[in-house]
């Protein structure tokens, strides 16, 4: 039987594979194009894609680097030790700051998405129409969070 910490290592694997496939793709397009056309071509919902993408490499250095900043001793030790966790922990929390913003940007990214389907049209447009008002909420909640 399965826990849930495998489930989750391979959940989160499958999504490495997707972001990789798309960080290979927008390459693949740059190098095609010119990062000049590449760029002025792309719409909305490309430059989220790839400040999405951007994101997700980040968080991944960020889990990285607070890896690195975990004291060696840190399971070996008594309750009566103090650890020096302070890096670790902070490096974990703009890590998981950063995955809610690239959560948020995945949903606009699936409205963008669902614009392509006629069903979702009046959805879309009402989205569409409240978007600047929720990036304003954003905004000032990413100001709070600062």
């Amino acid at each position: 039987m399965l826990g849930w910490s495998t489930y989750a290592s391979i959940s989160e694997t499958i999504i490495i594979l997707f972001y990789f496939y798309f960080l290979i793709e927008e390459i693949t397009q740059i190098v095609r194009f010119g990062t000049l056309d590449y760029f002025e071509s792309a719409d909305l919902a490309k430059y989220i894609h790839m400040v999405n993408i951007f994101f997700y490499g980040v968080v991944w250095t960020l889990r990285i680097l607070s890896l690195q900043n975990m004291p060696m001793n840190a399971k070996n030790t008594s309750p009566m030790i103090y650890l020096e966790i302070r890096s670790f922990i902070e490096t974990i929390a703009i890590a998981r700051h950063l995955s809610a913003v690239n959560a948020f940007l995945t949903w606009f990214k699936l409205i963008a998405y669902l614009e392509l389907s006629p069903t979702f049209a009046l959805v879309t447009k009402t989205l569409t129409k409240s978007a600047k008002k929720v990036g304003g909420f954003m905004v000032r909640i990413t100001k709070k969070k600062i």
